[in-house]
């Protein structure tokens, strides 16, 4: 399977291969896979999920198994108050990554895919901390993402 590194990012790459190595997705969807998330915009994980190609805790299993990251506990997750304004929701949605709480140096972000490892650098140098992913389901992220917006809307309109 051949993929053009303009068209496609690298973690979408790695991620399309993980699963298909691990027979997750079929190596025949794939080509209908891109075309159709070239024409829509739309991004590759909740684009195989709506499409239902794939269950969304199968691919955070297999991001898992194969790098060894622990996965979010399955539902919502609790994110700690001395986290909740480090990351504006632009960077959020550049790195489609949430924080999740601080221990020492270092923050644990909740992100469905964490196999860009260039982005997942900027993020460290963004942060100018210790970065520990934690896989996440597409659906747990956004819904972080939502009570994070409505926590910074609360602190702003409590001032």
């Amino acid at each position: 399977m051949k993929f053009s590194r303009r068209l496609q990012p690298a973690a979408d790459v790695f991620l399309i291969r993980l699963l298909t190595e691990q027979e997750v997705l079929e190596e025949k969807d794939v080509p209908h896979l891109l075309k159709y998330q070239k024409a829509v915009g739309k991004r590759l994980i909740p684009l195989m999920r709506d499409a239902n190609l794939i269950d969304e805790e199968e691919i955070v299993k297999s991001i898992c198994e194969t790098t060894g990251l622990q996965a979010c506990p399955p539902g919502d997750f609790k994110i700690a108050k001395n986290v909740q304004g480090l990351m504006d929701t632009k960077t959020m949605s550049r790195f489609d990554a949430v924080p999740l709480k601080r221990e020492g140096k270092a923050v644990f972000v909740a992100i469905p895919n964490p196999l860009d490892v260039s982005a997942f650098q900027q993020l460290r140098e963004k942060l100018g901390t210790v970065v520990i992913p934690r896989v996440c389901t597409w659906s747990q992220y956004t819904s972080a993402r939502y009570f994070l917006k409505g926590a910074k809307k609360t602190k702003t309109s409590a001032k």
